[in-house]
């Protein structure tokens, strides 16, 4: 049995190269790359230069191919179903993780072998956690319950949100989820090609703040979604300032959080620009779920 040998990365550049380089250009944003792989990548040869050049990784991770949205489609589908059957499952006296579980369930068994994040099942005042993981707190009757699901499928992400009353809904929970979903209306009738990116949050964030909620709307609408949930180079502000091209995905995610008596909402669906310029959703699953 041959020895095993272990290679340098100064051995692997030489191998690949034939010589070491002056400079290494680094693809992957600051803020991911260890501090391990940094002290590797010094011990090459003190002299040797690093280039951030992490604007080609993040266009090529925001710019997705024909196979690539087929990918984004079919695990916004797989995230359809899981959020449907969790929609019929929350009630009062369980426990969000019992919740979460059938989520899961249902995301395996239709082919995502992983996930963008872990299903997000938070009750009463845990929804403040914003993205939090699902508990053994027990949901109580008349509690608003925000869901989470994220599919990974072949490599591709896709994520889903809605939120819910434990029980019958009230009026006044009621008028408070219709002001977000209609937020995310707004939001969505924005999402076209050639359209500014930030004409999504902003048509959101103006609906919002002339119904009292805008201070609670914390994030911008609109982010990458694919690789990964949320970090695919660009997102949708008020601060941005591009157009949108074809060829892209996009999470619009409406969230109010902090709101007195509700705590909070999140209303979130699966949208891509096609290599034809059509703007789609890819869920068929109503925003307004509650009884």
């Amino acid at each position: 049995m041959a020895d095993t040998k272990f290679w340098s990365l100064a051995e692997i550049l030489k191998d690949v190269l034939g010589t070491i380089p002056s400079e290494i250009g680094i693809l992957s944003a600051s803020n991911v790359v260890s501090a391990e792989m940094m002290e590797l990548i010094k011990q090459i040869d003190g002299n040797l230069k690093l280039r951030d050049v992490s604007h080609i990784l993040a266009k090529a991770r925001y710019e997705k191919s024909p196979a690539e949205l087929d990918m984004y489609r079919i695990a916004s589908g797989i995230a359809t179903e899981a959020m449907r059957s969790i929609l019929d499952l929350v009630r009062p006296g369980l426990r969000e993780l019992e919740v979460a579980a059938e989520a899961d369930r249902v995301m395996k068994q239709m082919g995502a072998y992983s996930y963008g994040f872990d299903a997000i099942v938070c009750s009463g005042p845990r929804i403040d956690t914003i993205i939090g993981r699902s508990s053994n707190r027990v949901i109580q009757e008349g509690e608003l319950v925000m869901l989470g699901v994220s599919p990974r499928y072949e490599g591709y992400t896709s994520a889903l949100g809605r939120t819910v009353v434990a029980g019958i809904a009230l009026f006044e929970q009621r008028e408070f989820l219709d002001r977000g979903i209609e937020g995310y209306h707004r939001a969505a009738k924005e999402l076209r090609m050639g359209g500014p990116a930030r004409a999504i949050d902003g048509a959101a964030r103006e609906y919002l703040t002339s119904v009292g909620l805008g201070r609670y709307h914390t994030y911008g609408v609109g982010h990458g979604i694919g690789f990964t949930e949320c970090l695919e180079g660009k997102t949708a502000t008020s601060a941005s300032d591009y157009d949108l091209p074809a060829g892209i995905s996009m999470m619009l995610d409406v969230g109010l959080f902090g709101v007195p008596k509700h705590f909070g909402a999140r209303h979130e669906n699966p949208h891509m620009i096609d290599h034809d310029g059509r703007a789609k959703v890819l869920s068929d699953l109503p925003m307004k779920v509650y009884r």
